[in-house]
């Protein structure tokens, strides 16, 4: 069963959907191997392009080592595995474009959460924080 939901806010649109399936390849955390889930996501442009480069920080109470740093690859994608049940907040920032987050996306045992971040260019002028 997959359970999609929409938010908007601060510029930013997100999709959440839990489920699982194929796992995205591109950049690639290790938590500490609890035999769970995944955490996958895509990081795109209102336009749909994927946005390389993007800075990912997965923040969850789940995650003995801490904050996971990843980076999108070059099609926008980034993967937690394993990922230890439980909620995970993911935050995204890019040069050029307004931060973006998704909080509370849950994983399970044996399943692949994703997410996909939409973010909003900045405008012309307008200042990173």
């Amino acid at each position: 069963m997959i359970e999609r939901r929409r938010l908007m806010g601060l510029g930013l649109a997100a999709a959440v959907a839990a489920g699982t399936g194929t796992i995205w390849s591109g950049s690639v955390a290790q938590a500490d191997d609890n035999g769970s889930g995944s955490l996958t996501g895509q990081v795109v442009g209102q336009d749909g392009a994927p946005v390389a480069g993007a800075n990912v920080t997965v923040t969850s109470a789940m995650l003995d080592a801490g904050d996971a740093t990843l980076t999108t690859d070059e099609a926008g994608r980034f993967l937690l595995t394993p990922a230890p049940a439980g909620l995970y907040d993911v935050a995204v920032e890019r040069e050029g474009y307004r931060p973006g987050s998704v909080t509370s996306v849950r994983v399970g045992d044996n399943q692949t959460a994703r997410v996909e971040i939409v973010l909003e260019r900045r405008a012309p002028g307008e200042s990173s924080y």
